[in-house]
């Protein structure tokens, strides 16, 4: 069986995530490139494979491992990590995305989506939320937070691209996007050397130590982790919360007459939607392991779908239909395990301030084109409409 299926229209989830979970949850797939890999689409098979040290994904990032992007992921990257090594080097940046940090952003968050929606205000019916307030909003965020000028964002906007390919750009230009974010990274951080701030490329350089493991390049490779990961992600989860909202008029309604469900509705929201074009970033069994009815033997490569297992009908009733009121919601939107993911409070802070702005200030907001001819994005990791046009 060939994976990743072909994406759905829109953000549909292909029925044969169903059919596997009633009736193969671990199964053997063929990747593009590398070879044959476990597919793992339940909830609870999906969380061991997450969390358990058994499956490495420092393994998984020799040349030839099997994945779905032409060129493998550096070894060096954060992803490719296991514990110790990945805790110690996650450690020098969680500080930033705290709660008490997160909570200290909100208000400068609220000031940002206020003025980019004066701006759509401004620009009237016809704008496009994602070039006008999706896109935006997170890269300005995050390039605060690194301290990266957002003026100068033509420097990473296309590579962060290239690194998410699967298709959409060959193996030698996703090469040439890592060397000059990389690049630009190392420049940044020179930068700060001779000029330090408050933000977190300043924080990397005053704990420099290359004896203890973080020199230039753990340095440079947390700067592009957080820079690439702290906005892509976070523009296409708002992107595709906006269509999904406004291609059910009623749903968007909803939160106009109560605001109070937006945090649940987020939260559900990032359950509901499958954001991945494919699974998750591959893992290599280092002992054989039983799950799921199957035997995964020592070396094999195994993936999992957070959208599929979001569905699963053994953790959520009614897993098809979106319910802003759902109590118990343990979803797997923002991964699990030591490698969920590092801005998630953020990223739902952004999410919720987006929303809310979004709801007071335009209770009749419309998408401006039927949903069906939305395009969408095509040959990266992530889903996302190319733009949505609204109106109000």
């Amino acid at each position: 069986m060939e994976y990743p299926f072909p994406t759905e229209p829109g953000l549909g989830l292909d029925p044969r995530y169903a059919r596997l979970r009633r009736e193969c949850p671990v199964a053997r797939v063929r990747l593009p490139h590398g070879g044959d890999a476990w597919l793992v689409t339940g909830h609870p098979e999906s969380k061991v494979v997450l969390s358990d040290p058994r499956f490495s994904r420092a393994a998984a990032a020799h040349p030839d491992s099997p994945r779905f992007t032409p060129r493998p992921l550096p070894a060096a990257m954060l992803q490719n990590l296991d514990p110790p090594e990945h805790t110690r080097l996650r450690g020098v940046v969680a500080q930033a995305f705290t709660a008490h940090q997160v909570e200290r952003l909100r208000a400068r968050t609220e000031a940002l989506a206020e003025e980019l929606l004066d701006q759509v205000a401004e620009r009237g019916p016809g704008v496009d939320l994602v070039e006008a307030l999706a896109f935006p909003m997170p890269m300005r965020t995050i390039c605060n937070l690194l301290g990266v000028p957002y003026d100068e964002r033509e420097h990473f906007e296309r590579y962060s691209d290239a690194l998410l390919s699967t298709t959409a750009f060959t193996e030698r230009e996703m090469e040439r996007a890592t060397g000059e974010l990389h690049r630009y990274i190392a420049e940044l951080i020179a930068r700060r050397r001779r000029e330090p701030g408050a933000d977190l490329l300043s924080t990397l350089v005053r704990h420099a130590d290359p004896d203890s493991g973080l020199g230039e390049p753990e340095m440079v490779m947390l700067g592009v982790v957080v820079l690439v990961g702290g906005y892509e992600t976070t523009a296409c989860q708002l992107s595709c919360i906006l269509h999904t909202l406004l291609s059910v008029p009623e749903r968007y309604t909803a939160l106009c007459e109560d605001p109070g469900l937006i945090p649940g509705a987020v939260a559900e929201l990032v359950r509901y939607i499958p954001l991945g074009a494919a699974g998750s970033f591959p893992r290599v069994a280092t002992s054989d392991v039983e799950l799921g009815g199957a035997v995964i033997r020592a070396g094999d490569a195994v993936v999992t779908h957070a959208g599929s297992a979001n569905r699963d009908e053994r953790v959520f009733p009614a897993p098809d239909e979106l319910d802003f009121t759902r109590e118990d919601n343990p979803h797997l939107g923002f991964g699990h395990g030591p490698h969920h993911c590092l801005g998630s409070r953020l990223a739902a802070m952004e999410l919720r301030t987006a929303l809310r702005a979004l709801v007071r200030r335009f209770p009749g907001l419309r998408l401006a084109a039927p949903p069906q001819e939305i395009a969408w994005k095509d040959g990266i990791i992530l889903r996302g409409p190319v733009n949505l046009p609204v109106a109000w």
